[in-house]
Formats: structure tokens, sequence, C-alpha cells
């Protein structure tokens, strides 16, 4: 689950810098990606 949430936030953090999105899109962009790896992850080992 680390690596995951490693993964997607690496990646959250390189499209808000080489697309410059706003804070308003990159800020809830990250939590729900973190919060659907959270939540597959929980769901799985169910």
């Amino acid at each position: 689950m680390l690596f995951w949430m490693f993964i997607i936030s690496g990646l959250v953090f390189g499209l808000y810098t080489v697309f410059s999105i706003p804070d308003e899109i990159a800020g809830p962009m990250l939590f729900l990606c973190i919060g659907i790896v959270i939540s597959s992850t929980i769901n799985y080992y169910k």
C-alpha cells in the first residue's frame, strides 16, 4: 500500500509541475487517488 501511495503521489506531483495544474484540482486529486489506493488495498485483503 505504501508503495502505491508513493507512486500515485509522485504521479500527481509530476503532473502538477509539468502541466501547472491549479492547487484546487491537484489537492483533491491527490487525496482521491490516495483514498482509492487505501480502499482497494483494504478490499483486496478483506
